[in-house]
């Protein structure tokens, strides 16, 4: 499946938050689609996970409203933006 994903990293000069999409991965290199470039970019895959990911969000289409998808993603959300905020604390470390 060819899935889209959501990342919320922080700007390398501005150490600001800014969301962005992951298009595809491919020898080592990730499109990211990022509304501040007119263009979408190629970056190194391991670098921008180390250095710039705060989270990562599957676009996944179709959760069934009437299931336990939909509870079961809050809880995955809740327990994703806990583990943003140490991620955060490692990624300001490695600005200094």
């Amino acid at each position: 499946q060819s899935w889209m994903v959501l990342a919320l990293v922080r700007l390398p000069v501005s150490g600001l938050l800014h969301w962005v999409v992951l298009d595809r991965e491919r020898d080592g290199l990730l499109r990211i689609v990022d509304s501040l470039s007119s263009q979408p970019y190629d970056v190194s895959t391991d670098s921008f996970l180390a250095d710039q990911v705060v989270t990562l969000i599957l676009v996944e289409p179709g959760l069934d409203p009437n299931g336990e998808a939909i509870p079961t993603a809050h809880r995955t959300g809740v327990a994703s933006m806990m583990a943003s905020l140490s991620r955060m604390v490692v990624l300001e470390w490695r600005r200094l």
